[in-house]
């Protein structure tokens, strides 16, 4: 009976998701180039160290909801490092 109503919500919220992630990595470009070369290497790792964690606590995770959202956290950090390092 809800199966359509969840598959619009479920579509609703991965494109929000999608707009939030393409207006992060806008304002976050500006920001890195802003960034002297010492506080950009320190930043880049500071996404490194995200990204791990999220990857880490995924494959910790006993629920498996939770451990997806954990999974497409880290996914998002390694998007935001990939757009930074191009």
């Amino acid at each position: 009976i809800c199966k359509p109503h969840w598959m619009r919500f479920s579509k609703c919220t991965k494109r929000r998701d999608e707009l939030v992630l393409r207006s992060i990595k806008r304002w976050e470009t500006g920001y890195y180039t802003s960034l002297d070369e010492p506080s950009r290497k320190e930043y880049i790792e500071d996404l490194d160290t995200k990204l791990r964690y999220f990857m880490y606590a995924a494959s910790r995770a006993p629920d498996d909801e939770k451990k997806k959202r954990l999974e497409l956290n880290a996914q998002h950090c390694a998007m935001r490092q990939a757009n930074l390092l191009k």
